[in-house]
């Protein structure tokens, strides 16, 4: 039953990075993908699959008690949203 969301997942993400995106890129040394709700399912997928591809830089936004999650999922730079506003974070760099 718990895995019968996978494929819903799954789809999502790969939609986001291979339709829109453009995923797999020819040279992704420079590409670089922010998932949103890193933790949750789609974004976890998203993650997992953004590292498939080969992303040179993968950032992960999430709440305060996932940091550690979306980093060991494969998120290069986790932003907690909690604590910090993504779009400040990623103007800084």
């Amino acid at each position: 039953q718990e895995a019968g969301s996978l494929p819903k997942v799954a789809l999502t993400s790969y939609k986001a990075l291979a339709w829109f995106a453009g995923a797999p890129w020819s040279d992704a040394s420079n590409a670089a993908v922010l998932v949103l709700g890193g933790s949750g399912g789609t974004g976890t997928t998203g993650v997992q699959l953004a590292k498939h591809f080969g992303a040179a830089k993968i950032i992960a936004t999430c709440g305060t008690d996932n940091v550690g999650y979306c980093a060991s999922n494969g998120a290069d730079q986790v932003i907690d949203y909690h604590t910090q506003d993504w779009w400040t974070v990623l103007d800084d760099d």
